[in-house]
């Protein structure tokens, strides 16, 4: 099993977009992200993709970290973002 952790970063999303793409066993490739920056767009294309390709994720919002620690309504504001954006 396969289970990169990565901070949501530009580079690490189109690295596991990429590499989604290769992986044939959903199974063995679970990636964990916990974003660092309240920017949506392109962590809510990268999970479009992998759903696209039936792979799972995790994801971690910590309070405490970077751009999250510093605004309350931003947290809310992405949280309500991704759910919006994972229940189509």
């Amino acid at each position: 099993m396969y289970s990169p952790y990565l901070y949501g970063r530009g580079s690490e999303l189109l690295a596991l977009r990429e590499l989604a793409a290769s992986c044939t066993n959903a199974e063995l490739f679970i990636p964990i992200i916990e974003p660092v920056l309240t920017k949506t767009d392109k962590l809510i294309r990268c999970l479009e993709i992998l759903s696209e390709k039936n792979k799972r994720v995790m994801l971690v919002i910590n309070p405490k970290q970077h751009e999250f620690s510093k605004d309350i309504e931003a947290r809310r504001k992405f949280v309500a973002t991704i759910k919006n954006n994972l229940d189509k």
